[in-house]
């Protein structure tokens, strides 16, 4: 049998049995001796994953969670809770041993792991094909397959503590809408210099709750220094709730075929439409693509209609529906038409625009507006 498929790399417990010693005698079945696990680190790391440093020192305290995990992702244990259990050892965590609850005793060793370690490696999981919508803890190593490279990032800007509380994992981290009510979040975890892992969260129907879903199966990849400068993207760092299990009323909220935008009256069309570079036309439908917010499109009605000059519509941070109207008593020059790049627009013009109540979907009283 070639070394490479022997069971010893496949079993769960047996991985402890490779890290813990200093000198490990290795034999084949016939018990003839191969080398030690110095002797053969270079082809043991090349099977496991293990970096040959590791093996060599024991030192397994400056890798990330991820990468823990990743050294179990492809071992497989009898029992499903023994998933969790044969790992203890790596987290230098104790935990009773109960047998019968399957993939929950993995959800609680995840929480066992984070009362000691701010490590956001422990959520750069591969959610997987067919996977619509989860918590921020997976329910098996196996998800880990792909993060022998994730680490904790070498930065500690906007890190905050986080927690399991009742109402969900409490976590501050960096948003940026992607689409209506989804965000991508920014996690303290990179594989290379200055791209940091980013994972994609929906928010339910209470405003502070949101759930990881399967918009991209392993995130994305992002330069930090553009996420983190506001000219290039808005960005908002914010304290919200995970879910820790899914309802499944809450499925329906995770559609991603959807889009985000206005449909435009064909009255609309005989005056001057004017579409943002981050928005698409298709017939009546003014859309955004993703990740696009801000000005969508402005209609030009000087030259048709006495008092009102031009009407702009977009979305805020939030992706909620802004409409601005533009009367004669603005700058001829165009306040807002100018104003493509200006990415806060809602809050740049709070002391420019009168700003509106709106009853049954009509305007009423301008009155001074701080802004949304």
């Amino acid at each position: 049998m070639p070394f490479a498929e022997s069971q010893w790399f496949k079993r769960g417990w047996t991985l402890q049995e490779l890290l813990a010693p200093g000198k490990v005698l290795i034999f084949d079945r016939h018990w003839q001796f191969l080398g030690d696990k110095q002797d053969l680190r270079d082809e043991i790391a090349h099977i496991t994953g293990i970096s040959p440093d590791i093996l060599q020192t024991g030192d397994i305290a400056r890798s990330s969670t991820a990468q823990k995990m990743s050294w179990a992702a492809r071992r497989r244990t009898t029992r499903i809770e023994d998933e969790a259990y044969c790992l203890m050892g790596l987290f230098d965590i104790n935990m009773p041993l109960l047998y019968g609850e399957e993939n929950k005793e993995f959800l609680r060793r995840q929480e066992e792991i984070i009362e000691d370690s701010d490590d956001h490696s422990i959520f750069a999981w591969h959610m997987g094909r067919g996977t619509l919508i989860s918590g921020l803890f997976t329910s098996s190593p196996a998800n880990f397959t792909r993060c022998g490279r994730s680490k904790k990032s070498n930065t500690s800007e906007c890190m905050s503590p986080y927690a399991m509380t009742n109402r969900g994992l409490s976590i501050n981290l960096i948003l940026t809408p992607w689409c209506t009510n989804i965000y991508l979040a920014c996690l303290h975890v990179q594989e290379e210099q200055n791209l940091r892992l980013c994972i994609f969260l929906r928010r339910l129907r209470e405003d502070d709750k949101y759930a990881r879903i399967g918009f991209s199966e392993c995130g994305v990849f992002v330069d930090t220094d553009r996420v983190l400068e506001d000219s290039v993207r808005p960005i908002r760092a914010r304290q919200l709730y995970v879910r820790k299990r899914i309802k499944p009323i809450e499925l329906s909220f995770c559609r991603l075929d959807h889009h985000y935008g206005y449909q435009i009256p064909i009255q609309c069309f005989c005056h001057k439409v004017f579409l943002s570079r981050r928005g698409l036309l298709s017939g009546q439908i003014a859309s955004f693509l993703p990740g696009g917010w801000g000005q969508l499109l402005t209609v030009d009605c000087s030259e048709d209609l006495q008092g009102l000059k031009r009407v702009t519509l977009g979305l805020d941070f939030d992706l909620n529906p802004v409409c601005i109207l533009e009367d004669s008593s603005v700058d001829p020059q165009g306040l807002i038409t100018k104003q493509d790049d200006f990415l806060d627009w809602s809050d740049g013009f709070s002391n420019d625009v009168k700003w509106t109540d709106m009853q049954e979907g009509i305007a009423y009283g301008p009155d001074d507006h701080d802004g949304i």
